[in-house]
């Protein structure tokens, strides 16, 4: 080899480093990012996403004092960028999950507030309850929510979504004493109707793409609302009571719990999704068939399954390159190469090549041979 073959082998070998550090660099921001956001719902990521970010942090800073990459630092650069990548597309999934959820929670609180701001103004009728304030936090909720300032919106101290809901059943409360019951009626059966046609799509939706119909059943849930079918259809001149408001008002209510969750279960679907697509997208081995094991997971809605291989992955085979992991397997095996390449499933022939490698490295000081 010349000289300058040479030259040029170190130029690409350097190049290819620092592409892959960059990469990982940039995607464990990404990753951090997310996962700070998530951090603030109300299901946080659990403590190995925490160790993994750490560990590939501290590793990407280790690469600062590397001054010779050799073939091992570079399996090593692109191990890191691989777990990082992983990190990031896994933590978007759940901060995308998290996000969906909190925008129809939002959607769903300023339809109904719109309703009720059209009732009272069909009655021309004041409300005890500060409704100015309460438009207010609302405009700011959507503002924050359109220009995608999630974060923001939980670390917030002056705006809380669980407080805003609060308050708009609070809103619906002194809107019903404050107009005549044929003015609520009215509004609210509309109300009523379009929360109910938002639940029955998203089930259609989840139905249609294969999920188990009873995997989904929210059956006990609208078992005990009052049918307003009498009430809609109740003659004009037949006057309404404070009873009928009290149906309408409990169906919206139970209605609008029922929109959010079935909005969940759609987001918590494609979060399911996401989390496949990124196990098969890095050629990692989750100890199981994605098709015939995790895949049909999300027709019976059962996603516990599907998280739990990403953490497994987290926890032990993404953070691990595949010298790291050799290394370590051949000292759980005293060292015997036979066990080792059984362990791995790797063909002996393979594994003497990669020894011989380490052995170069200086990564084995000794090697022994055993005769029988």
């Amino acid at each position: 080899m010349s000289h300058s073959d040479a030259g040029n082998e170190e130029a690409d070998i350097w190049d290819a480093f620092e592409e892959a550090v960059a990469c990982a660099d940039e995607q464990l921001k990404q990753a951090w990012k997310n996962h700070e956001i998530v951090q603030q719902t109300e299901e946080p990521l659990s403590e190995e996403y925490i160790s993994a970010l750490t560990e590939i942090e501290e590793t990407t800073q280790s690469f600062d004092s590397v001054y010779e990459v050799t073939e091992t630092e570079l399996e090593r650069a692109n191990h890191t960028a691989d777990n990082a990548t992983f990190l990031a597309s896994v933590t978007q999934a759940y901060r995308e999950y998290h996000e969906g959820v909190i925008e129809r929670r939002v959607s769903i609180r300023r339809e109904w507030f719109d309703a009720l701001v059209a009732c009272i103004e069909d009655a021309d009728a004041d409300v005890a309850a500060d409704q100015s304030s309460l438009r207010r936090k609302m405009q700011a909720l959507e503002r924050l929510t359109s220009a995608g300032k999630y974060g923001q919106l939980l670390d917030s101290d002056r705006i809380e979504l669980a407080d805003i809901e609060r308050k708009v059943r609070e809103f619906d409360q002194a809107v019903r004493d404050a107009v005549s019951p044929e003015v609520y009626i009215a509004v609210g059966l509309e109300l009523a109707e379009s929360f109910q046609e938002q639940y029955t799509d998203d089930l259609a939706g989840l139905v249609q793409v294969g999920v188990n119909k009873d995997a989904i059943s929210i059956t006990e849930r609208v078992s005990d609302v009052p049918d307003l079918e009498p009430v809609r259809t109740r003659p004009k001149e037949d006057s309404t009571t404070l009873d009928d408001v009290e149906a309408v008002g409990g169906v919206i209510e139970t209605y609008a719990d029922i929109v959010v969750l079935t909005g969940k279960r759609r987001e918590k679907y494609e979060l399911g999704e996401k989390l496949i697509t990124t196990i098969e997208d890095s050629n990692l081995s989750v100890g199981a068939d994605v098709e015939k094991d995790l895949r049909p997971r999300l027709t019976s809605f059962q996603l516990g399954p599907i998280e739990n291989s990403v953490e497994r992955l987290i926890e032990n085979e993404t953070m691990t390159s595949d010298t790291e992991q050799l290394l370590q397997v051949l000292a759980k095996h005293d060292g015997s190469v036979r066990r080792t390449a059984q362990s791995l499933d790797r063909p002996t022939e393979k594994l003497f090549d990669d020894l011989q490698d380490l052995f170069l490295q200086d990564k084995i000081v000794d090697l022994e041979v055993r005769l029988e």
